[in-house]
């Protein structure tokens, strides 16, 4: 048996010396990259609290996104135009990320879904560290002066707010270390939403978000300031992830060896 540390860095797993040298698939040299050559299935293990917790409070979490993501999409109308808003493609996300987590989390390590279920509850975490504060700031004010009805404000209260606060609350539980290599991931989404979000205010003959006309340089601005506050969200999920396993009371592998600390799903 061999000790090898993973690309995450989160825990040094045990491999058995390769017997027979063959070509690596393109996947699994994706999986390589990203997961290292003997990847472990964190979204299973569970901080500060107890499986039972986190599991009822993942359920919780799945309900109001799905909820919410109905409602949203009734008050639209067209569905299809939810593809706009970054908040959406966050929220759709953060969606996904809480209906997989609850089927994947006891996945066998060597399996697809996990991987998937694990960089959406990155890119989630990430995406909503940006949202929230983007939308309070510049956006809330410029909605509010359009004397909204009451439930379209709890609906973007609901998306900006509770929606933000509950990725993290789970991002601060679970076993997401966000590796350094993963912000590719984010790097994907910053270079397609400008794009996208031009493409939908040329179709509609108006801006998706009132600051963001593409006529005057505020506009690029503004793309600056949530590139950067994503990027500043993802070293965020570092560090706090660094925190936890700072601590060294766990072992991935056998954490009933440790304290109340970690504990399996």
């Amino acid at each position: 048996m061999n000790l090898n540390q993973t690309s995450d860095n989160s825990y040094i797993a045990l491999i058995h010396p390769q017997q027979h040298k063959r070509s690596l698939s393109c996947w699994e040299k994706v999986s390589h990259y990203f997961w290292g050559p003997n990847p472990l299935n964190t979204l299973r293990l569970t901080y500060f609290t107890t499986p039972k917790v986190h599991s009822n409070l993942r359920v919780f979490f799945m309900l109001f996104h799905v909820a919410v993501w109905i409602w949203t999409a009734l008050s639209i109308g067209v569905v299809y135009n939810m593809a706009a808003y970054l908040t959406l493609w966050g929220f759709t996300i953060c969606t996904l990320y809480f209906i997989l987590v609850n089927c994947v989390n006891k996945s066998p390590d060597n399996s697809t879904a996990w991987k998937i279920t694990y960089v959406l509850g990155e890119l989630g975490a990430t995406l909503e560290f940006l949202i929230c504060p983007f939308f309070f700031a510049f956006l809330f004010p410029v909605f509010l002066t359009t004397s909204p009805p009451l439930d379209s404000v709890i609906l973007q209260v609901c998306l900006h707010f509770f929606c933000p606060v509950f990725i993290w609350i789970d991002t601060i539980l679970n076993g997401i270390a966000f590796p350094r290599n993963h912000v590719w991931f984010l790097v994907i989404v910053c270079v397609l939403y400008p794009p996208n979000n031009y493409a939908w205010t040329m179709a509609w003959g108006k801006p998706v978000y009132p600051v963001m006309d593409w006529k005057t340089y505020m506009t690029y601005v503004y793309i600056a300031g949530a590139v950067v506050l994503g990027f500043v969200g993802f070293y965020v999920g570092i560090l706090q992830y660094g925190k936890k396993k700072d601590k060294k009371c766990m072992d991935a592998k056998n954490p009933e060896k440790g304290p109340l600390f970690a504990r399996m799903l």
